[in-house]
């Protein structure tokens, strides 16, 4: 009932493509949601090992802790590394030493290499518009800003691709194919 009420907003000459276009939309959301558990997985799985090579108390709910912090763009590991360095400080400084600088690099690798290349197979959007999005939502909104910003680029890329530059071209005669110039040939 809910879809056909929301097709009737439109011309029946467009329902199709409307819910072709909202279909694209979700799927490109269910590829974030996708992503951010396959980010949560293997972050948990590098850490668990990680803490386990080092030797602390408890790899496997720090591991646990550090994946789920995954959730939160930017401050979420560091949030995460908190209780584990912690625990390596009681054993000694240099084990907080290691553990610190080991979450470092997880950090590092996470946000410069896996939640881009994850983003683009799952949610369709390039690695270096991934981290764009993620500081400029930061930047805008904080936290929440960064959370719902790799979701966000998705929609606008399909609403782009699909309806915006589709209306442009119709507009102004265009037909879509780039002219060749002198300078190409």
């Amino acid at each position: 009932a809910l879809r056909r009420f929301f097709l009737s907003l439109f011309p029946s000459s467009r329902q199709q493509q409307v819910w072709d276009v909202g279909a694209e939309i979700l799927g490109a959301v269910g590829g974030f949601v996708r992503g951010v558990i396959l980010n949560i997985f293997i972050i948990s799985v590098v850490t668990f090992i990680g803490f386990s090579v080092i030797g602390l108390e408890f790899p496997l709910v720090l591991a646990i802790i550090a994946g789920l912090f995954e959730v939160i763009p930017v401050l979420g590991p560091l949030v995460a590394a908190v209780p584990a360095v912690a625990i390596a400080l009681l054993d000694s400084p240099t084990t907080a030493l290691i553990t610190a600088v080991f979450l470092l690099i997880i950090q590092q690798f996470e946000g410069n290499i896996l939640t881009p290349n994850v983003m683009h197979q799952q949610a369709k959007v390039s690695p270096l518009l991934v981290v764009v999005a993620v500081f400029a939502g930061g930047t805008i909104g904080g936290v929440l800003g960064a959370l719902v910003s790799i979701p966000l680029v998705a929609t606008l890329r399909i609403l782009m691709i699909r309806v915006i530059a589709p209306a442009v071209r119709s507009m102004s005669g265009a037909d879509g194919n780039p002219v060749a110039s002198s300078e190409d040939e």
